[in-house]
């Protein structure tokens, strides 16, 4: 049990179902407590799927101890990964060096889909202690190798992270066409949670272009929309927290709260059209 769950944290991540997979792997790992590599992929798959939580910081602490006394790299560097998502609140410096060990042990071990995984994670930690220029070339890079290996989802990610890179930069005629390409990525591969990272992305660039209503409208669909997935967006980047307290101020308690309710209200399709329609940039 401890072997196929951990096997299917990924899906269960990428499906909106975190919460049923954590429980089920709670209860796997609850069954067996020997140091075996059934329990690795178990812890891994539970640290995964607990994300910046308590959770995901113990089992990855746990799994990274195992793996280790395994000699399992490969399980130490998904380990590695999992421990720098869950301090990334505390530590940013330290979260860096996870996923930069990350990178380079699953370069050593020749996967390359995980690989792109780990820079995706280190470029967000890059841009997040201010190292513009490296991030987005790390960023740039992992586009280019998600291209060559026909990687659609990874290709979409990396278009929605450096959306946001442009975004805080004030390049919004940048900013959207690769946002667009990434929506309709995210569509081809049928990906709830990166779904509702899209429609926060976009509300972030309505926040920019000076939309706060509709700004806050959109935000409250992505965080309805990434509860749908099992995830608590203010969880996933600070600066989730930084447009909520933002549009707030700027809005006030009463229309903030109106906004926020019709937002909540609105399916991913229906959030996308009304983001899409107030995006487009005057000639």
């Amino acid at each position: 049990m401890q072997r196929l769950g951990g096997a299917l944290a990924r899906f269960w991540l990428m499906q909106g179902h975190a919460r049923e997979g954590g429980e089920r792997l709670e209860r796997a790992l609850g069954s067996d407590d020997s140091p075996s590599s059934s329990r690795l992929k178990a812890l891994n798959g539970a640290a995964m799927l607990g994300q910046t939580g308590a959770h995901g910081r113990r089992h990855a602490t746990a799994a990274l101890a195992l793996a280790e006394a395994l000699g399992d790299r490969r399980g130490a560097a998904q380990a590695k990964l999992a421990l720098g998502s869950a301090i990334s609140s505390e530590d940013m410096p330290a979260t860096r060096d996870l996923y930069q060990d990350a990178a380079e042990l699953y370069s050593e071990v020749g996967d390359e889909h995980m690989l792109m995984v780990a820079i995706r994670s280190l470029a967000w930690a890059c841009l997040e202690l201010g190292d513009a220029e490296r991030g987005r070339a790390l960023h740039e890079q992992n586009l280019q190798r998600a291209r060559r290996l026909g990687n659609t989802r990874l290709e979409a990610i990396t278009l929605g992270a450096l959306s946001t890179y442009h975004i805080e930069d004030g390049q919004l005629d940048i900013a959207l066409p690769l946002l667009l390409e990434s929506h309709q990525l995210h569509e081809q591969v049928d990906d709830p949670m990166q779904t509702a990272f899209d429609i926060f992305r976009f509300a972030m660039f309505l926040t920019a272009a000076d939309m706060p209503t509709v700004a806050a409208t959109v935000l409250a669909a992505a965080d309805a929309r990434a509860a749908d997935a099992g995830i608590t967006l203010t969880n996933w980047d600070p600066v989730v927290r930084a447009i909520l307290g933002r549009l707030r101020d700027r809005l006030g308690a009463d229309t903030f709260d109106a906004a926020w309710e019709r937002g909540r209200e609105l399916t991913a399709a229906q959030a996308f059209g009304l983001a899409v329609k107030h995006s487009r940039l005057p000639e």
